[in-house]
């Protein structure tokens, strides 16, 4: 009869632990959602950046087109993503689009990592094309400045997904480290 206690106090506090850490993750996504960090937010200035893609600067990046710096409406710095997209002839054989955001603890890195890494490639040969999404780094504009970056950019790439030839169903978001965290954070207030 012991062991039987045993086993239900045992799930009594597994239960207890998964009810604290499901009100810590409800409390976090409460405090984003209900701030100004989701897509079309009043905060920027649409005159920070330029909307034309033209601005950019294309290359080619192996059978791929680049579009490199890209600007999207932020007050703050680093505010710039890279499109790498399949050719106009090509479009019809994207299978989705991969918004990329890279790590790095939040106070280093950036959207470059792209260029070094072949897993990109990989998945641009795959069928995918991978936006690289850069923001502002801390300490010097600590959080949640990149959240609401993000933000800003997906409502700028979602502006030019007929130039970028992405279909708004089929977007995949990924990082590294903290770009996952910031990934992760922006889809929870796009869903709650």
């Amino acid at each position: 009869m012991g062991k039987v206690h045993f086993i239900g106090k045992k799930k009594l506090q597994k239960f207890l632990r998964m009810a604290f850490f499901s009100l810590f993750i409800f409390c976090i996504a409460g405090f984003v959602g209900t701030s100004d960090t989701l897509a079309g937010s009043r905060r920027y200035s649409k005159a920070a950046a330029p909307v034309n893609i033209a601005v950019s600067r294309r290359d080619a990046y192996y059978e791929f087109t680049c579009y490199k710096d890209i600007p999207y409406p932020s007050t703050y710095p680093n505010n710039y993503y890279d499109a790498y997209v399949y050719p106009n002839e090509r479009r019809k054989k994207v299978l989705g689009t991969i918004i990329y955001v890279h790590g790095g603890g939040f106070v280093s890195g950036s959207k470059e990592v792209v260029e070094d890494n072949p897993y990109f490639l990989a998945w641009l040969r795959s069928g995918f094309q991978v936006i690289a999404v850069d923001y502002s780094l801390a300490p010097d504009y600590p959080y949640p400045t990149a959240l609401k970056q993000l933000s800003y950019c997906v409502q700028k790439i979602l502006e030019d997904r007929d130039k970028l030839g992405i279909n708004p169903r089929k977007l995949i978001f990924m990082g590294d480290s903290a770009g996952v965290n910031l990934a992760g954070q922006f889809l929870l207030t796009q869903t709650n």
